[in-house]
Formats: structure tokens, sequence, C-alpha cells
């Protein structure tokens, strides 16, 4: 009797245990991952914030002699937002130029950021991070999914923010440069709508629901941003860093390591 009594206990356990692995890596609602990316981040900005890491990559791989640690760093974070950024420019509903060769660059781009370790190889992964442009695919896009180093990606979202909001409070770099900051917006809400996939950060079903909730926060507070500079809006994009800082201290409090 005790021996069944066990069994069914440890039956109970494992159960339980299988149940609550199940909740923290359920998928986020449904309605957030069909949202239209042109919603929360235009095509034109992602295209251009993916030359723009391209260019930043190249620089840190130039010069054999400072290939250095924090460069190597930044090469890995900037290689996973490629990734972040082709997924979403794969499944965008808006036309544009990479639409048929973003799945090959997310392949590529993961490639760089493993190759990180040696400057021969990640030039080699670079190079075919850049032929990856050409290549058309002819697969259907890949799914929703947490893509990248869900950490390099945390890390590289305070450097988009800085850059953000120093692009914003200024009048002259917000009047000369208005692509800059709508670009770091955009970017940052793809980070968080891919980041929504991920739970690495989550321990159980109500870290999952908190996780969503600031990626979604984060998400569209860096939409407004990207609209009130889009609109030559400066006081409304001052404005709209408040509620873009909040989710990041509120995701802080209670996800950072």
């Amino acid at each position: 009797m005790h021996a069944i009594t066990r069994t069914c206990w440890l039956a109970a356990i494992m159960l339980a245990v299988g149940l609550a692995a199940w909740r923290v890596t359920a998928e986020p609602p449904a309605a957030e991952v069909q949202r239209k990316p042109s919603t929360y981040a235009p095509a034109r900005d992602l295209e251009a914030q993916v030359q723009f890491f391209l260019d930043r990559i190249k620089e840190d791989l130039t010069d054999a002699g400072d290939y250095s640690e924090s460069r190597r760093k930044r090469l890995v974070r900037d290689a996973n937002t490629l990734a972040v950024l082709a997924l979403v420019l794969s499944r965008h509903d808006e036309p544009h130029g990479l639409k048929n060769s973003a799945p090959a660059l997310l392949d590529r781009a993961l490639k760089l950021a493993e190759s990180a370790a040696d400057r021969a190889q990640a030039q080699q992964a670079y190079a075919e991070l850049l032929d990856s442009r050409k290549v058309a695919s002819a697969h259907t896009p890949p799914a929703w999914s947490s893509v990248g180093n869900i950490v390099e990606l945390m890390n590289q979202v305070p450097h988009l923010d800085r850059s953000l909001r120093g692009t914003v409070r200024s009048e002259t770099r917000f009047a000369a440069s208005p692509e800059k900051a709508t670009g770091l917006a955009a970017t940052l809400a793809v980070i968080a709508h891919v980041s929504m996939f991920d739970d690495s950060y989550c321990t159980d079903a109500h870290d999952r629901d908190e996780w969503i909730e600031w990626c979604v926060l984060m998400r569209d507070a860096a939409w407004d941003v990207n609209r009130a500079v889009s609109a030559g809006q400066q006081a409304a994009a001052l404005e709209a860093l408040a509620p873009l800082s909040r989710t990041c201290d509120g995701c802080h409090e209670k996800f950072k390591d």
C-alpha cells in the first residue's frame, strides 16, 4: 500500500513539474504574435539598420591589430541584433529589398556571432553574411521564435537606448539625423517583440506572463518614439522616452541577473 502511495505521489510530482515546464514555455498571446510588423517597426527603418550594423561590424573587423575584447563583444551584440532584424524583415508586411534574402541573412548572422572569438573566422563569416543579401530563399519565412542569444540582446538594449536618448534630446542631432533615431527605436521594438518568444529568464508561469508583458510594453513604447520622430515632433518624442525608460527599469527590477 505504501509503495503504491509513493508511486502515485512521485507520479503527481512529475506531472506537476511537466505542466509547470509546459506553462513556462507557452507561446505569447496570438494577438501579439500575429501583430503586423508595420505597426511597430517600419521596414525602411529596419532595412537601414541592417546596413548600419553591417558597416559597424566591418569596422570592428578591419584592423587586425585592434580586434580587442570590446570590439569582439560589440560584434557579437551586433550579429545577434542582425538576426532579430532579419527575422522580422522576413515576416514583414511591407515591401522591402531584403524580403527574399532575410532568412539567409538570419542564418549567417547567427553564424557570425558564433565565429566572433577568432578574427579570421569572423571575417569569413562576415563575407558570407554580405553574400546572403544576394540569396533568394525559396522557402516560407521562418516561424516566429526566439533567435539569437537573449543575454547579448539584453546587453545591446542599453547601448541602443543611450544613443536614442542622445539623438532625441539634442535639437541639432534631432533635426540633422531623424533617421538615426527612428532606426534605433525600430531596432528596440523588434528586439522586444522577438524577446517575447524567449523564456530563459522565467522560472514559472507568472514570470512568463510578466516577461511577455514587459516585452510588449517596451515594443509599443519604442514604436511611440519612432512615430514621434518620424513626424518631426521632438517634444512628443521626448515624452515618449519616459514610458520606454519605465519598461527598461521595470524589467531590470524583475529579471536582471
